[in-house]
């Protein structure tokens, strides 16, 4: 009686494989009675998201790149039903979760990133924060430090996650191929007839909120210059650089139609700081000049007459849709707030208000009044400091290596991507006099990609010395930087 007992108490009645077609046959029915109540679309977004949860705690690098897609492309405004779902925040916040995981596994410990750029994009978003309790309208400023945070994230899981020169190669060619897109769908709109009509001349527009709006959609292919030239320098294979410069000729047209003029003014500043990085730079100033000239004889004559307005003089308010009258309103925002301004993203309701001017319901157009007007002068020195380390980062990481380089190849990759760096931050910072371009990707995810750069560039030179691979999970100390640099 014994022994039956115990055969009976130790027979499995449920085993792993029946839990596994329990939870088959429940999550089928789950899905089958939703579908009378869901759009389809929603299902093969769960499912992408499931797969992509997967791969990003496997590979968090693949999870940044799926950000990525995510960030540009938008899928909630092309299927609105995929909006509830918040797809960018679950990727993003999944994706930091896997690198810092992945971080820690690798090194044994976790840091924030404690470089000097970093430091002052933490305390800019701690002055949004404190601008909350002055805010002209408290909604908007804390949507506005929502924003921002989300994109410290995004320089947070480029910096984790980007640790080789493939990585980092792989990352630029996937922004230059997303941009390319933006680029792509406008030429087929606007030579479809999907020109917008505004201010006299037919004007080329993005899609989505990414590129809407002409002016936005010139800016962005206009800060993607830099890296089609840096791509075109970097690799000499026949085919590539006709493809790279067919999409040069494209971009450049495209910026042409949209009818900006701060997109142009950034795109002469790439082609001037070009020049300067050129070996032969009176050779080269002198054939920008011909093709300018060149370009402005086969222009249209809606677009030269629109661009002519930048050394034309007259009405300047009459021909930028008041532009200065609302410069003039953030001036005296700042005045009346000079510390904290008006609170971040409160610009437009502000001087609406008619407190500070004329009633003008309208954005700043300018970085520069906006943060002054915004988050007051320790805004606008907090966020200028930070762009100067930035800066400073770029220019001066191969300084630090004062002993003679031993790798071309390493020399030749980090230059190109040095100058493009350099010649899109100018270009943005040229367009900041009448785009209002704070709260722009670009800044922050150039901040990461110049850290992630300079780690690799420097770890890539130490490790040989010190005896590991580049590709080892050792983490390079500072001071061993500065110790075998010499």
């Amino acid at each position: 009686m014994t022994d039956r007992y115990r055969e009976f108490t130790g027979r499995t009645f449920i085993s792993h494989k029946h839990l596994m077609w329990a939870v088959i046959i429940l999550v089928s029915a789950a899905v089958g009675v939703s579908s009378l109540f869901l759009k389809p679309i929603i299902f093969i977004a769960l499912a992408g998201l499931a797969i992509g949860i997967v791969l990003l705690i496997r590979y968090p690098f693949v999870g940044l790149l799926l950000y990525m897609v995510t960030f540009v492309i938008r899928p909630g405004e092309m299927f609105p039903a995929l909006d509830a779902l918040s797809l960018e925040r679950i990727i993003g916040i999944g994706v930091l979760l896997a690198a810092i995981l992945a971080h820690k596994k690798r090194y044994g410990t976790f840091n924030l990133p404690h470089d000097f750029p970093f430091i002052m994009l933490l305390a800019f978003w701690v002055v949004i924060i404190v601008s909350w309790s002055v805010a002209f309208e408290p909604e908007r400023t804390r949507q506005s430090a929502e924003d921002f945070l989300k994109l410290i994230v995004f320089y947070m899981i480029i910096v984790y996650t980007i640790d080789t020169k493939a990585k980092f190669n792989i990352f630029m060619g996937l922004f230059v191929a997303l941009m390319f897109r933006e680029a792509f769908l406008s030429f087929r709109d606007y030579y479809g007839g999907g020109a917008i009509y505004r201010m006299g001349i037919a004007r080329a527009t993005g899609r989505g909120s990414f590129g809407s709006g002409a002016n936005t959609l010139a800016a962005t292919l206009a800060f993607t210059l830099p890296f089609i030239l840096a791509f075109l320098k970097l690799y000499k294979n026949k085919i590539w650089r006709l493809a790279m410069l067919g999409m040069l000729f494209l971009f450049l047209l495209m910026i042409v139609n949209t009818g900006s003029r701060g997109g142009l003014l950034a795109t002469l500043t790439i082609v001037g700081v070009t020049v300067w990085y050129t070996n032969y730079r009176v050779v080269g100033a002198i054939g920008a000049v011909v093709f300018l000239i060149g370009a402005w004889i086969l222009l249209p004559d809606q677009y030269r007459g629109r661009y002519e307005t930048l050394v034309s003089g007259g009405d300047v308010n009459e021909v930028s849709t008041g532009r200065v009258a609302i410069w003039e309103n953030g001036l005296r925002i700042w005045q009346e707030h000079p510390f904290l301004g008006c609170g971040s993203g409160c610009f437009a309701p502000a001087s609406g208000s008619g407190e500070y001017g004329p009633e003008i319901f309208m954005s700043p157009h300018s970085l520069y009044i906006q943060l002054l007007a915004e988050v007051g002068t320790l805004g606008f020195l907090t966020w200028f400091t930070f762009l100067a380390g930035v800066f400073h980062q770029v220019l001066t990481t191969r300084r630090r290596m004062r002993a003679p380089p031993d790798d071309p190849e390493l020399e030749h990759w980090y230059e190109v991507f040095k100058q493009a760096f350099v010649a899109s931050m100018l270009a943005m910072l040229v367009n900041g006099f009448t785009g209002h371009n704070l709260m722009r990707f670009n800044w922050y995810m150039y901040a990461g990609l110049i850290g992630a750069m300079s780690a690799v560039y420097l770890k890539t030179r130490v490790a040989d010395k010190l005896g590991v691979a580049a590709t080892d999970d050792v983490e390079i100390k500072p001071e061993a930087i500065e110790e075998t640099g010499r």
